[in-house]
């Protein structure tokens, strides 16, 4: 399944639940695609447009987990309920304090960002 129907079908279940998503531009630089909040009383997923399709999926994924509202899983396609499991599994995984692991079969949705590898000094550098 493409991200963006990915997407699209994580923010399906989401409303489904009672529980906005909102695509806007973040002005500040921020760590991930988003997130759960209350706006007067309501339940808000926030995304932010510039992050990848996939973090976005992974976001509205752990959010739709850390609400604790229940989903028919079989009201929804293969995928989208493998990736809500998933989530399920690495929130609770987290919540013990044990090493996150994938699930078989499952590419990780929150894939390490590239950033800077640890090098050896070059001699005389130091």
């Amino acid at each position: 399944m493409e991200p963006r129907t990915l997407v699209d079908e994580l923010a399906k279940v989401a409303r489904g639940l009672g529980i906005e998503v909102r695509v806007v531009a973040m002005r500040l630089p921020t760590r991930g695609a988003g997130g759960l909040c209350r706006v007067k009383g309501k339940s808000m997923i926030l995304l932010d447009q510039k992050q990848a399709a996939i973090d976005r999926a992974g976001t509205i994924a752990e959010c739709i987990v850390e609400s604790g509202l229940a989903w028919d899983p079989e009201a929804l396609s293969e995928t989208v309920a493998a990736v809500l499991q998933n989530a399920m599994q690495r929130s609770a995984r987290l919540a013990v304090g044990a090493p996150a692991q994938r699930a078989d079969g499952i590419r990780a949705l929150l894939s390490p960002k590239p950033g800077l590898r640890r090098t050896k000094a070059r001699p005389g550098s130091l």
